[in-house]
């Protein structure tokens, strides 16, 4: 796939860092030997990446916890039902970021995809601090990487939900 994306000329892909089963029943530990496996298995192809020129964007397209019927929370994500769920994601970028840091093939880091976000349960961060927290997290490791903020629901007209992290490279 690598050799027909330099044919097209590709210069960059945002590669999803996916649990295709199981991450709706996993708890912490679980969800940090899964994330270990998918970047061992994103390493193995790192360095075809890298010989044909093409950055990546770092997609965690499956966060801690899964999707959720929580019936004290709105949102669909774990993510914003359960506390273990929100110091994982933290870890797991800290994780990401270390092991990434100086790898110039690396673009960005794409925070989550579509975060499923209505509301927090009581006591839980909201998208905006927890997007400003991960984003402070990969700060303190990497001062430059860029890092990718998605509205609530990936949906274009929810930007505005969206407030401004103090980071440059956003």
């Amino acid at each position: 796939d690598i050799e027909v994306l330099k044919t097209w000329k590709v210069n960059s892909i945002r590669y999803p860092l996916e649990w295709l089963a199981g991450v709706d029943s996993a708890n912490e530990e679980e969800y940090a030997e899964w994330l270990e496996q998918a970047l061992l298995t994103f390493d193995a192809i790192l360095p075809a990446l890298s010989g044909a020129n093409i950055k990546v964007v770092l997609n965690l397209y499956s966060p801690p916890g899964g999707f959720s019927n929580h019936p004290a929370c709105s949102s669909s994500q774990k993510l914003f039902c359960n506390g273990w769920t929100q110091s994982a994601f933290i870890e797991a970028w800290q994780k990401i970021t270390t092991r990434y840091k100086d790898n110039a093939t690396i673009y960005g880091f794409d925070l989550v995809n579509e975060p499923a976000f209505r509301k927090a349960a009581p006591g839980l961060m909201d998208w905006n601090t927890l997007a400003s927290e991960a984003t402070k997290a990969i700060r303190q490791i990497d001062p430059t990487r860029h890092v990718i903020i998605e509205p609530p629901f990936g949906d274009l007209f929810r930007m505005n939900q969206i407030k401004p992290v103090p980071f440059q490279n956003i």
